[in-house]
């Protein structure tokens, strides 16, 4: 069993996005958008179900939450691009 780095970005005009870091997510931020928060989860429901409480809102981890659990190889492609990230200031 395997987590990846999840992240929460804030737009300028308001709206979040949140999702696993990867190269795809980050050329999709605009410019002026800025980290707000960050977490680890097993699964995409593990995922949503802590943005949902990190949001204020009532969130209850459903049985199947590991059924679909993040890959080996979508940690290792995570750990590779991590490696050479170029991070906003």
């Amino acid at each position: 069993m395997t987590d990846l780095l999840i992240e929460v970005w804030q737009h300028d005009e308001g709206s979040q996005s949140m999702g696993p870091v990867i190269e795809f997510n980050d050329v999709r931020h605009p410019p002026k958008a800025a980290l707000v928060h960050s977490f680890r989860a097993r699964s995409w429901v593990e995922a949503q179900h802590i943005y949902d409480l990190w949001c204020g809102v009532d969130s209850i981890l459903p049985d199947d939450a590991f059924a679909e659990l993040f890959s080996l190889a979508e940690r290792e492609i995570q750990d590779e691009y991590l490696r050479r990230r170029i991070k906003r200031v």
